[in-house]
């Protein structure tokens, strides 16, 4: 249902603006834009009635963004995503909250991440599906470029909060970025096709999921 909504706004925006040879990345665009819209809405009021706010809002800061240029796994249908991704953040976010951790455990997290980040870009970003393959050559590029971007403002961010000793945001915007550049690496696929299979047999006693 996404990919047919992304597709037609994508189709009439082309049209509108005579970028017809464009839709493909307008469509790309379109699908990332609606998937983070439903995650946050969800999110944001169970981050809200858990008392977990400033944590998963530091989390998404960086996941979202991540996850936008660098793409990775997706689940079979629009009510699984919304339930793992979710999860992810909320889980991530309440971890980060409720977690005692030192500075010298944070700057070690946030080193072997920085590292998993690099080897993303050089090799997974952006990481397309099956069902909707990455091949276009300029937003392979352009997508890279974009996540380097947002990776050189991590750098900054987090370490500055390190410094400042406010630990649990640090600890959710390494999670953050960690979490994000695992979906789009190929243990991430089997992982996330793990539990596509899961949801597939209880789809029994669940309808739609």
């Amino acid at each position: 249902m996404i990919d047919a909504m992304a597709n037609g706004m994508a189709q009439k925006l082309g049209y509108i603006v005579s970028a017809e040879d464009k839709v493909e990345i307008y469509a790309y665009a379109f699908k990332l834009v609606i998937m983070l819209l439903l995650n946050l809405a969800i999110v944001i009021m169970a981050a809200y009635l858990l008392g977990i706010v400033p944590t998963v809002l530091a989390f998404m800061t960086v996941f979202f963004p991540f996850r936008a240029f660098g793409g990775g796994v997706h689940l079979s249908a629009l009510p699984r995503c919304i339930i793992v991704g979710s999860l992810i953040i909320l889980g991530s976010g309440y971890f980060a909250a409720q977690t005692d951790i030192s500075q010298m455990a944070v700057i070690i997290l946030f080193l072997f991440t920085f590292l998993i980040i690099c080897l993303g870009i050089v090799k997974w970003a952006p990481a397309g599906t099956k069902t909707n393959p990455i091949t276009d050559s300029q937003i392979i590029r352009m997508q890279k470029r974009n996540l380097l971007f947002a990776a050189i403002i991590w750098t900054c961010i987090v370490p500055a909060l390190i410094q400042g000793l406010h630990l649990s945001l640090a600890l959710a915007m390494v999670t953050g970025a960690m979490a994000a550049v695992l979906l789009m690496s190929p243990g991430g696929f089997l992982l996330m096709e793990k539990v596509d299979g899961f949801f597939t047999i209880l789809r029994k006693g669940g309808p739609g999921l």
